[in-house]
């Protein structure tokens, strides 16, 4: 406990500077952070490709007077078919909105960001269940510790929501099951004189094959592609500024505001150091003294940080933006090390001279 008021006394020993180098620290640990945020989300567009795509696809199209003339497929078949892009009212936005509907029990390669797909149970069970997209989630209304969301004027049970790191096409979509839709979507997609557009997608079969032995004479291919893992990026929006160059802007301002506390409290400590050495304190003694001081700004300045990178946290936890707020033990360890180095830049040729000439360079 003693420690503690050490620090802070010694953090606040000039009062009105004190607080204004606490703070100059704390709006470049908030800056350093979002900037690294902004890189590490870089270094991961550039080494993740879209993998969520099945390697072959099969369109087909069709009409279907009841849910008993959709196609299925068996479990055994590593296919999976969906109806692509029906237009449903989303209750919840108030607008039409296309969505998926799984029509097979092959399983889904979506990213999601919690939760999980449909399990044999829930389809059986023939539960109204939906994945919705990050992007829809703040929209869904809590019922009893569940999620609903409502579309066509009935409510479907949230059983997991889809998205990835960074913005992404699945952060605004829905997806349904063929046998867990409500009498609406039935009615909605069972209309004998209009098509349907289905897709048939796999990694491991071969789509032509399957489409000959089950689907054939009931439904007509209307483009056949074949396609490897696709190299696009999952982002969706193209950024208004280059991300690099925010990056580059928020490192030259960070750096700049340890600049200003740095050459601040030398300029501070220069008197200290005369009067400290004129009784004859060594030089590993000041540097102790020195270091100690640093240290305390530098921990409570930390101290400041998480604690508004935890309310910041909180508040940002639901609206789940791409570049979040996230306090993480590496990221302190980035933040140490970019200060210290930032410090031992500025300030160490100055400290330097001082311990060997007994004077700081002003400049």
């Amino acid at each position: 406990m003693e420690r503690i008021k050490d620090i802070f006394r010694e953090c606040f020993r000039y009062r009105i500077s004190g607080i204004a180098m606490v703070s100059c620290f704390v709006v470049s640990l908030l800056a350093m952070h979002y900037g690294i945020s902004i890189y590490s989300n870089i270094l991961k567009e550039h080494s993740e490709k879209n993998n969520y795509r099945y390697n072959h696809e099969l369109c087909m199209t069709g009409g279907a007077a009841s849910l008993d003339e959709i196609p299925r497929l068996p479990e055994s078949v590593k296919c999976n078919i969906k109806l692509h892009g029906i237009m449903v009212h989303d209750d919840m936005e108030d607008v039409t909105r296309c969505v998926d509907i799984i029509t097979s029990a092959y399983g889904i390669k979506w990213p999601l960001v919690s939760g999980s797909y449909a399990t044999d149970a829930m389809i059986k069970s023939k539960e109204k269940i939906i994945v919705i997209g990050q992007g829809l989630a703040h929209n869904a209304s809590v019922k009893d510790g569940d999620m609903f969301y409502g579309i066509s004027g009935e409510e479907y049970k949230v059983i997991g929501i889809m998205g990835s790191e960074k913005s992404s096409v699945f952060d605004y979509s829905i997806l349904l099951y063929i046998d867990c839709l409500g009498k609406r979507l039935e009615e909605c997609i069972t209309v004998s004189n209009q098509a349907l557009s289905m897709i048939m997608e796999s990694d491991e079969e071969d789509v032509n094959a399957v489409y000959d032995k089950y689907i054939r004479g009931s439904y007509s291919v209307t483009g056949s592609e074949s396609s490897g893992v696709s190299e696009e990026y999952l982002s969706t929006v193209e950024p208004t500024y280059n991300e690099k160059e925010y990056c580059i802007i928020i490192y030259v301002f960070s750096f700049a505001c340890i600049w200003i506390v740095v050459k601040f409290w030398l300029a501070q400590r220069t008197h200290e150091m005369k009067i400290c050495r004129a009784f004859g304190f060594s030089n590993r003694k000041l540097v102790m003294r020195l270091l100690r001081s640093i240290f305390s700004i530098f921990i409570v300045s930390m101290v400041i940080f998480s604690l508004i990178v935890f309310f910041l946290q909180i508040i940002m936890e639901n609206t789940m933006e791409e570049y979040r707020l996230i306090f993480s033990i590496k990221y302190v360890a980035i933040y140490i090390l970019l200060f210290f180095l930032s410090v031992l830049l500025i300030g160490g040729k100055s400290v330097y001279v001082f311990l060997n000439k007994s004077i700081v360079e002003s400049r």
